[in-house]
């Protein structure tokens, strides 16, 4: 996020305004922040609260699609959301250390800006996957189930940009280039550019780039997916191929060695995105595979299990018949036997006589 206080001056008192003057559209008394009492809030934090309290909301209402209560996704959002804020700051502040070097208390002063999105998205995963570790929670299955709703939320905070007349991009001619009181001053001191200059509305692109982006991943995530991880790699290679070519634009990157490090990243995602969707979805096919067939050997174990124990139930019921008869012959014989006596000493008896 840009700091436009330098080139902007004092500018309390003045009406702000943002103009998309080859569109016709323009909005005056564009205040940063609203007054309630004697408070003043950023309306830059209003839209972020806004934006975290919808995706909580939808987050709620589809938690049960991975087997998640909604109260561990509460615990999941308490661990991750102060991450997402801390890992967005010390990204930030890495790249711009000589602005804070000779006053590092200025790092947490977190309100005049400096917040970065590759900083909130690690900090946000660090925090994920420590839980889901605690947990025993599925790791992939939590990032997936988190995408759709980041890229929500990053479509509706862009708009704190819009507010701030911040995190626009280089001079053009386009129909849609915006000018506002900030952006000019910022135009002709740091730009050299002439005043009333356009300039591209980056915030504007990446907004409507994640809000597509949310609905081709909610729709994915609900409908189409298959294996885990699926999701996460289709958020890659979606935002790294819009972030790679909008950072392009924008004024106010961030460098490493002459090198945009956002771009550089980005450009990284979308090469990492393609073999790690085909990865997961091997892995899918690879564990249905080895359920099928596993499920085909307990089948098939079963079968035999059951043809044993009725071989055996044959057995015994042959083994009780073959007693029953050996019973029923020993019984006959000692019946005859019997017989055999008692004749016998009929005969002895009548001889005696």
């Amino acid at each position: 996020m840009m700091n436009l206080s330098a080139a902007a001056g004092v500018m309390a008192a003045a009406e702000h305004y943002i103009e998309f003057p080859k569109l016709g559209i323009r909005f005056d008394n564009v205040n940063t922040s609203v007054s309630i009492g004697s408070f003043n809030i950023a309306w830059y934090g209003i839209i972020i609260c806004a934006g975290m309290i919808i995706c909580m909301i939808l987050g709620m209402l589809n938690c049960h699609r991975i087997n998640l209560s909604r109260d561990n996704l509460t615990d999941y959002l308490l661990a991750a959301i102060p991450s997402a804020i801390v890992g967005a700051r010390l990204y930030y502040v890495i790249f711009e250390w000589d602005s804070y070097k000779d006053n590092p208390i200025d790092i947490i002063k977190i309100w005049n800006g400096g917040l970065a999105i590759y900083g909130g998205l690690i900090g946000a995963a660090v925090a994920i996957i420590i839980m889901a570790k605690i947990k025993k929670h599925s790791i992939l299955d939590l990032l997936d189930f988190a995408m759709p709703h980041i890229f929500l939320g990053q479509a509706i905070g862009r708009w704190g940009n819009f507010i701030n007349q911040e995190a626009f991009g280089r001079v053009t001619d386009l129909p849609w280039g915006m000018t506002g009181d900030k952006i000019d001053s910022f135009v002709v001191s740091e730009l050299k550019a002439p005043s009333g200059s356009l300039v591209h509305p980056t915030f504007l692109y990446e907004s409507l780039w994640c809000f597509i982006g949310f609905i081709i991943l909610y729709i994915y995530f609900i409908k189409f997916r298959k294996g885990k991880g699926e999701v996460l790699a289709l958020y890659f290679f979606i935002y790294g191929l819009e972030r790679a070519v909008v950072e392009g634009l924008r004024i106010d990157s961030l460098y490493i060695g002459g090198v945009r490090v956002s771009q550089l990243l980005s450009v990284l995602l979308v090469f990492i995105s393609v073999p790690f969707f085909i990865d997961c979805r091997k892995k899918f096919h690879r564990d249905t595979l080895l359920s099928v067939s596993s499920e085909a050997t307990r089948t098939k174990l079963s079968d035999l299990a059951d043809k044993v124990r009725t071989e055996e139930i044959i057995e015994d019921e042959n083994s009780v018949d073959v007693d029953s008869e050996t019973e029923d012959s020993t019984v006959s014989e000692s019946y005859n036997d019997s017989l055999e006596d008692n004749g016998d000493s009929s005969d002895k008896d009548k001889a005696e006589e």
